[in-house]
């Protein structure tokens, strides 16, 4: 079967569109910016402790509950796309469970803080992320 040129160009300008229409582009993703910090207890490090960051001007879009856990010596780097990349700005409230011992599940691992930390009603802490490097002040626990 032998096509004509005008046919042909339609085939190939069919097949182009599809391909446009099939992931050809890279997603729009929001601006972020690193996010460091520490948790601390009577001026020590705390290090598996449970950093939760729940943005409050917005209710939608990445990052909107970002968690992490603290190393071995306390410190943590937010991630939005990729590892430690940080968050966009905007204000975020900050949660915390210290688990007694680590599970998959938070709920069974307990809190050495007895929940403190944890009221997204009232949090202890909030913060501001602004379009720039953010290194926090160590969140001091009790």
């Amino acid at each position: 079967m032998i096509l004509s040129s005008r046919a042909a160009t339609v085939v190939v300008a069919a097949a182009l569109a599809l391909l446009a229409g099939c992931g050809g582009g890279t997603p729009k993703r929001d601006p972020v910016y690193p996010v460091t910090g520490s948790v601390q207890t009577k001026g020590q490090r705390a290090a598996n402790v449970r950093v939760t960051f729940l943005a409050i001007d917005r209710q939608d879009g990445p990052a909107t509950e970002t968690e992490v856990i603290t190393d071995l010596s306390g410190q943590f780097k937010m991630t939005t796309y990729a590892t430690g990349d940080g968050l966009p700005p905007g204000r975020y409230a900050v949660l915390m469970i210290w688990p007694e011992m680590m599970t998959d599940d938070p709920a069974l691992g307990g809190d050495r803080l007895g929940g403190r930390y944890n009221n997204r009603q009232k949090p202890a802490f909030t913060i501001e992320v602004k379009a720039e490097p953010n290194t926090l002040k160590p969140f001091d626990v009790k």
